[in-house]
């Protein structure tokens, strides 16, 4: 019950680039669309830029949790 309430409040606060954590998208999902990405900055000439981070290890950093 709480996921239904809160789901929908997410999804109007996230980017509809966030893949993970959401409905039909997957890392995977964001992969596809990042190959295409830099199949057509080829094809144009230009140049892709990316920046991954993970959030999650930044979260722990002085927790006691190990994973």
């Amino acid at each position: 019950m709480i996921n239904k309430i809160i789901t929908p409040l997410c999804n109007q606060l996230l980017s509809n680039t966030q893949h993970d954590f959401r409905p039909n998208r997957s890392t995977m999902t964001n992969l596809c669309i990042f190959k295409q990405d830099i199949l057509n900055s080829f094809n144009n000439q230009s140049q892709t830029v990316v920046i991954y981070t993970d959030i999650w290890k930044n979260l722990l950093i002085g927790s006691n949790i190990n994973y």
